[in-house]
This record gives structure tokens, sequence and C-alpha cells, in this order.
């Protein structure tokens, strides 16, 4: 199975997210009925990484693009919180990145990269 690059650093706070798996339904006569949707709980992080030269988020790119088909693909990633490998994936494929250098004076600054990543628990 892919793993989650380790030429990438963590920055910013790991926010948690887990989403619900009923589903309720509401009837004429004011009762709610809930239904288990799905047997295990999504839960979603939102991250931040830090690469510091262009040619570590190029590296990337390609992992993202070729090796986990453009984010639809699981892989392991290395839980900070719990210390624990999970088999996790991108939300949607998607991630954004930040280049952090100045153009003007060619200094090669490396790029923040945001995205989110799904789990079930």
């Amino acid at each position: 199975m892919l793993v989650f690059p380790d030429y990438l650093t963590l920055i910013s706070s790991y926010a948690h997210e887990v989403q619900p798996s009923i589903t309720k339904t509401s009837f004429e006569d004011g009762y709610v009925k809930n239904s288990v949707v799905n047997s295990q709980l999504k839960n979603v992080v939102k991250l931040k990484y830090y690469t510091c030269t262009s040619e570590n988020y190029l590296k990337f790119v390609q992992w993202h693009k070729i090796y986990l088909n453009q984010g639809s693909n699981f892989f392991l990633w290395n839980d900070p919180v719990t210390g624990k490998n999970r088999r996790v994936r991108f939300v949607d494929g998607l991630y954004s990145a930040e280049n952090d250098s100045n153009i003007y004076d060619g200094v090669d600054g490396g790029y923040n990269i945001s995205f989110s990543l799904e789990f079930w628990s």
C-alpha cells in the first residue's frame, strides 16, 4: 500500500470532524425515527503541510496524480495524535498549495499544502 510522503512536515493544528452515520425521518405526528446508514463513522481531518523546496512540491504533485490516481486511491498516513497508521484518502481528491517564495528575489521559499483526509472508524 502507498505511504504518505515523509518529506512533508505538518505545520498546522489537527482539525478532526466526525460525520454522522444516521439519518432522521420525521413523521406527521412528531415522531422522529433514527436509522443507521453506515456501520462505521466517517472521519475527516483538515491538515496543512509544508515542503521547503519546489522539487519536493513537484514530487508531491506527481505522487498525488500518478500513484493516487488524482487523489482517489487510499494510502497509509501516520496520525499525529494516535501515532498509528491509518488507511485514508483525499476528500474529493482535492488539495491546495501556496508558494512561500518571493518571485522577485528568486528565493525558493517552499510550499504550504492544505487538504482534508477521510477515513472510517
